[in-house]
């Protein structure tokens, strides 16, 4: 099984090019090639790991046929406790999980995991996802509308325009 989060493109690509210190342009242009590849970090020795397009890859995942769960990046932000009782019912559901006491349970998740938190982790002792800047940049999303210019919106929702629709995008 699995659980997939999925992040509105036009976001990711402002991530992606903090993480990979290059412009946007250069990230959309990877976001779009469906033979994008890119080199994994020095603790997996540098092996390049093909990742395809953003919709490619998403597609991917979305057509196995296991027990699955797709989280928009955006709800997990905007209604973190009801995701995180998505996934909770995912596990009981499909992999009989028993939870005792799920409000301690959510209480000690978003208590740990909160942006601010790892954010102040990797400050303190470094992420080792971390390439050009912190991994933990801003962690909102729609940062697109005030980042991106309209040929760069255009040129990503031209080339996801199927997926962004089935999403919600």
């Amino acid at each position: 099984g699995l659980i997939y989060l999925v992040r509105d493109p036009r976001d990711v690509a402002i991530s992606w090019s903090s993480h990979e210190g290059d412009s946007i342009d250069e990230r959309i242009d990877a976001m779009i090639n469906n033979n994008c590849i890119m080199k994994t970090s020095e603790d997996l020795k540098g092996i390049p790991m093909h990742l395809s397009s953003w919709d490619q890859n998403f597609l991917s995942w979305e057509k196995l046929e296991v027990p699955k769960l797709i989280i928009k990046y955006e709800s997990l932000i905007e209604q973190t406790n009801k995701t995180l009782n998505e996934i909770i019912v995912f596990f009981e559901k499909n992999y009989n999980f028993s939870f005792n006491d799920k409000t301690t349970l959510l209480n000690n998740i978003l208590k740990t995991t909160s942006f601010d938190v790892l954010k102040k982790k990797e400050e303190e002792g470094g992420f080792k996802e971390s390439l050009k800047s912190n991994f933990f940049r801003k962690g909102k999303p729609y940062q697109w509308k005030e980042k991106l210019n309209q040929n760069q919106i255009m040129k990503i929702e031209n080339a996801f325009h199927k997926t962004m629709k089935m999403l919600g995008y």
